[in-house]
């Protein structure tokens, strides 16, 4: 093998391990939802507190939060909730 060609290889080479060892997560595209895997789990007032947090500005956010708050208060599936 020649001499270009080797260093032309063992770039290549050096470039593949590189792109094969990075981790592609890319830029966040949104919240993550939070999914309920049974009726029994009820409401998850914190996930949905973050959600506050992420969606609103301050006062508004506020606002969100106390209503958030009240409906942890509340039994699960009731007419109040």
């Amino acid at each position: 093998m020649s001499w270009p060609l080797r260093c032309f290889a063992t770039a290549a080479f050096a470039f593949v391990a590189i792109g094969c060892s990075e981790k592609a997560d890319g830029p966040p595209t949104g919240p993550e939802f939070h999914t309920v895997l049974n009726t029994s789990s009820g409401c998850d007032v914190g996930h949905t507190s973050q959600l506050a947090n992420f969606f609103f500005k301050q006062p508004r956010q506020g606002v969100v939060k106390d209503l958030v708050t009240s409906l942890g208060r509340l039994a699960p599936y009731s007419a109040d909730a």
